[in-house]
């Protein structure tokens, strides 16, 4: 990783062609979008789908489902977190370098997938944030 990737993730930075081709960690940017992704997957099934459910069928109320919406985020990052370096070296098995930096080149270059790496970003820290403040204050 270098600045101009954590420019572009965190700052929407706009880059010279030249600046967007200096990626001398590929390998390690495809890894932290990886992260992203699952950990974003996590959350989604986790609070959205299956937490919900599991608390539902248990408590019966919907009181139980959102406890069980919360607690199945935190499982759902738990799982998918440690998860996403095998998928990446799954992926990338048996590649020559130059596919591995193209990869890496085309999520930085697409600003769909870096804004999307960004609110998940933003989304990550503002949890932490406010689950820090929830458990200072209660």
């Amino acid at each position: 990783m270098t600045a101009n990737w954590v420019s572009v993730l965190l700052l929407d930075a706009k880059l010279t062609r030249e600046e967007y081709e200096d990626i001398p960690h590929p390998r390690l940017e495809l890894h932290t979008h990886v992260l992203f992704k699952n950990i974003q997957m996590g959350l989604i099934l986790g609070m959205g789908v299956v937490g919900p459910l599991v608390g539902l069928v248990r408590g019966r109320s919907v009181a139980a489902a959102m406890a069980g919406g919360l607690k199945g985020g935190k499982v759902g990052v738990a799982v998918l977190a440690p998860v996403a370096p095998f998928m990446v070296e799954g992926a990338v098995r048996n590649q020559e370098h130059e596919r591995i930096y193209d990869r890496a080149f085309r999520i930085r270059y697409n600003s769909g997938q870096m804004r999307a790496d960004r609110w998940a970003v933003a989304g990550g820290v503002g949890g932490c944030v406010l689950g820090g403040m929830g458990a200072s204050m209660g």
